[in-house]
């Protein structure tokens, strides 16, 4: 799973916590504006409060929750998710861990499951996905078969953690989600589970990046952190960043170029071609979803899809684009990937907002982590265009030369020559055990149970 960077450093997000321990619990979902503008002196407040203050008012928000037994799933869910952004230790997250171990709903696997990238925590993840689904198990039927294991799907039903395409969706609800600029001021605003927002200011200065937590009231977003606070309404974002006011317009992030492809290159897909070019595994023909203009929609009950012909060294370009899933996180939220030479997967998935990692988008999968964050929100086409040389073998068929891959995500370039020693797994541990493939090979793109969109794929063979 891909570990959230931005919750390290998340003692910052002192507002939320302030402004939840204030507000009576039927604030999450009721939509009630005027309690919230009356909170938000006491936030702002809060914002600058020492670490043991803000321990103090978490403490406070968990004991709320531990002891919120008549509160609806709902109202839990959302303050739960809320305690997650706001958790600044590993004690913290343990006794929230805890808590989330006693939810009986399904939807709580995906912040149960959440815990587990982070090392201290993963024998208490272990524990913890063990009692809740107990919990979640109690009365439910024994299998016809003795002996016979069923899927999670089976026992819990679907739900965004166990089926992660029932998170999907081509609209974002409320507008929000995407980069908002004015001169010298950027935030990406990101969506979370029941109904949490969290945002990252930039400002341009040395200091590091702010992070708002988002309180969603009806049609209206109100961001609240360090010396920030702002509101988001019918497109319009003000934000007050230390007493100065600042309106940011939202823009584009991703960068398609198709039109501009070399003289020579293969269209593999776009409003002409169908899904001709790409089969399953076994052979048979690609049974993704074929939409107008081109393009082919991962069908998550179907297999990965190749390309029919293969390759060696190569030059190539695809365009894709990321369903709205504000319920899903990590590899639970837009994760796909394109395997180069069917051997080296290049992430792709949902990473708009976060630092880059061995396994965020753009990155070679546990071997090369991008040299920036290029990557677009959900719903918005981007595009990604590589420089693939094949790995070199002697005639005794010893390698000689590691594969390399030059990478450019949304025109920027996040790897230059990168060396790729073996094939990637799904560990750094398995992908060194794997061989390197002889030339020629197709490529892959990868279903891992989301929905993705592709459109616009080219290649142009390269001789030696």
């Amino acid at each position: 799973m891909m570990k959230h960077a931005l919750l390290r450093g998340s003692s910052r997000l002192l507002s939320l916590v302030s402004l939840v321990a204030g507000l009576p619990c039927t604030l999450a979902h009721a939509g009630a504006t005027p309690a919230i503008i009356a909170q938000t002196p006491v936030a702002q407040t809060a914002a600058a409060a020492t670490e043991a203050d803000r321990a103090r008012h978490f403490a406070d928000l968990l004991a709320g929750l531990e002891n919120s037994k008549d509160r609806p799933l709902d109202e839990k869910l959302h303050y739960a998710w809320a305690a997650y952004l706001l958790a600044g230790n590993d004690a913290e997250r343990t006794r929230l861990l805890a808590f989330a171990a006693t939810v009986p709903d399904a939807r709580v696997r995906m912040l149960i499951g959440s815990f587990r990238e982070f090392p201290a925590l993963r024998k208490s993840h272990v524990e913890a996905d063990r009692l809740n689904s107990e919990l979640l198990l109690q009365g439910h039927p024994e299998p016809a078969t003795p002996g016979k294991r069923r899927s999670p799907r089976e026992l819990f039903g679907l739900n965004p953690f166990d089926a992660p395409h029932t998170g999907d969706g081509w609209i974002d609800p409320h507008g929000f989600v995407g980069r908002w600029t004015t001169q010298g001021v950027s935030l990406d605003l990101i969506a979370y589970p029941a109904d949490n927002f969290l945002a990252v200011l930039n400002t341009g200065s040395a200091e590091p990046k702010i992070r708002l937590l988002g309180i969603r009231s009806g049609r209206t977003l109100h961001l609240l952190g360090r010396g920030t606070s702002g509101q988001l309404e019918d497109g319009q974002l003000t934000l007050d960043v230390n007493g100065k006011v600042h309106r940011l317009q939202r823009i584009a992030v991703g960068v398609t170029s198709f039109d501009r492809r070399p003289s020579g290159a293969r269209v593999l897909l776009d409003a002409n071609t169908g899904l001709s070019n790409f089969r399953h595994a076994n052979g048979e023909a690609a049974a993704w979803k074929l939409l107008p203009g081109g393009v082919m929609e991962i069908d998550p009950t179907k297999g990965s899809v190749f390309t029919r012909d293969a390759w060696g060294d190569l030059h190539g370009y695809l365009e894709f684009r990321h369903a709205y899933n504000s319920e899903g996180l990590g590899p639970r939220r837009g994760n796909s990937g394109i395997y180069l030479f069917n051997s080296y997967e290049v992430q792709l998935i949902d990473s708009f907002g976060l630092p880059p990692e061995e396994t965020s988008e753009g990155s070679v999968y546990h071997l090369a982590v991008p040299r920036i964050t290029a990557s677009a929100p959900p719903l918005e086409w981007q595009s990604l265009e590589f420089l693939f040389s094949a790995p070199r073998f002697d005639p005794q068929g010893k390698k000689t030369a590691n594969a390399r891959v030059t990478l450019w995500l949304n025109g920027v370039k996040i790897h230059d020559d990168v060396e790729l020693a073996h094939p990637t797994g799904g560990s750094p541990a398995g992908g060194k055990e794997q061989k390197d493939a002889p030339a020629p090979q197709p490529f892959m793109l990868q279903n891992h149970g989301g929905i993705l969109q592709f459109r616009h794929i080219w290649v142009l063979p390269l001789t030696e």
